[in-house]
């Protein structure tokens, strides 16, 4: 198995990944997905899901869990059916709010490339969703979700 920790590049004096480790492979192999989907479970027929998530070859499966690692043990490693990919994937809402969010990571050490703006919509929709902004009809299509993503597929 190889560490992470073994590479300076990847890691502080301390040993540990270094949080600008973690924004350049953000960059390169990260996303933030923000999904709206129809659904009969909710009173307004729409529901709205985000996820941050990391890709990598089947074969980087273990920088993975030492990223997830980093991470506190969040989300969840997840297999390509084919296995040629695998995928470092958060979804839970507490968990993108407290721990991926918060300056510990992309606010201290801000992405570099263009998914800094992604990761800014990324933002505003995960509020919006922690303030139940997207359980109304009338929130979902005027209180910016669909303008979020619109904007993060342009």
């Amino acid at each position: 198995m190889i560490n992470l920790k073994n590479y300076s590049t990847l890691a502080n004096t301390n040993g540990k990944i270094s949080p600008w480790w973690i924004t350049g492979y953000t960059d390169g192999d990260g996303s933030f997905l923000i999904n709206t989907f129809k659904s009969k479970s909710t009173t307004n027929g729409y529901s709205v899901i985000i996820i941050f998530q990391l890709t990598a070859h089947y074969s980087e499966i273990e920088f993975l869990r030492q990223i997830q690692d980093y991470f506190g043990g969040i989300g969840a490693i997840v297999i390509s059916p084919d296995k040629t990919a695998v995928y470092f994937r958060v979804q839970k809402l507490s968990d993108i709010l407290q721990i991926i969010i918060p300056p510990k990571d992309f606010v201290e050490y801000p992405l570099q490339s263009t998914k800094f703006v992604y990761f800014y919509l990324f933002k505003e929709v995960a509020f919006l969703l922690d303030k139940k902004a997207h359980l109304s009809l009338g929130g979902f299509q005027h209180w910016k979700v669909l303008s979020y993503k619109a904007a993060r597929c342009a």
